[in-house]
C-alpha cells in the first residue's frame, strides 16, 4: 500500500489475508440468483430503498445514481455494467451498502462517493474499471472482502486504482480482506 497525503491508495497488486475472517464465500452474486433487467436508476432523496436481483447497464451514463440526502440504501445480489460512466455514483447521502454484486465494465469508477457518511462495499466482484472504489470527502467508509480484477489498461496508471480514499476522515474507515488481481 502506498500512503499519500490526501488518503490511501492501492495500486494493482495482489493483497491476500490468511486470517479466518478472509475465508468467505466467493465474491459477487450468489449462485442461483435470478436477475431481471431494469433501466438505469436514480435514487434521489429516498429512504430505505432496496435494489436486489437486478441487471443494470447504461451505454450513455451511470448505472445507479444516489443523491440528494438519500438514506439507508441497499444494493445487493445484482449485476451492474457495462456503464458509460460510474457503476454506482453516490453524493450527499447516508448509509449506503453495496454487497454481493458483480460490477463490471465501467468507463469511470465502479463505486464512487462524494460527501457520504456510512458506505459499506462488501463481497463484490469488480472487474474492468478505471477505479474500483473511490471515496472522496466522506466518513465511515468500509471496503472489505471484495475481488478486484483487471484495471482498465486504457487509463493511465495515475488514475488506475482498486481502492482510493481521498479526504476520508474520522473513525470507522476500513480497507481489509480485499483481493486485487491485474
Amino acid at each position: 500500500m502506498v500512503i499519500i497525503t490526501r488518503g490511501f491508495l492501492i495500486l494493482s497488486a495482489t493483497f491476500f489475508s490468511l486470517s479466518a475472517q478472509a475465508l468467505h464465500t466467493s465474491a459477487g452474486i450468489p449462485s442461483g440468483t435470478t436477475l431481471r433487467t431494469v433501466s438505469p436508476m436514480v435514487i434521489s432523496g429516498k429512504k430505505d430503498v432496496v435494489v436486489r436481483g437486478v441487471r443494470i447497464s447504461n451505454p450513455s451514463g451511470s448505472c445507479i445514481l444516489i443523491n440528494n440526502g438519500s438514506q439507508n440504501i441497499l444494493i445487493e445480489n445484482s449485476e451492474i455494467g457495462p456503464c458509460a460512466s460510474f457503476g454506482v455514483n453516490v453524493t450527499g447521502s447516508t448509509t449506503i451498502k453495496v454487497q454481493n454484486s458483480y460490477i463490471h465494465d465501467t468507463k469511470n469508477v465502479a463505486v464512487y462517493t462524494y460527501n457520504v457518511t456510512g458506505l459499506h462495499v462488501y463481497n463484490n466482484r469488480i472487474e474492468r474499471y478505471m477505479k474500483g472504489v473511490y471515496s472522496v470527502s466522506s466518513t465511515k467508509t468500509v471496503v472489505r472482502h471484495n475481488a478486484f480484477k483487471d484495471i482498465n489498461s486504457s487509463s493511465s496508471l495515475r488514475h488506475a486504482k482498486a481502492i482510493q480514499f481521498d479526504k476520508v476522515t474520522g473513525t470507522g474507515n476500513r480497507i481489509n480482506c480485499n483481493v486485487v488481481e491485474n
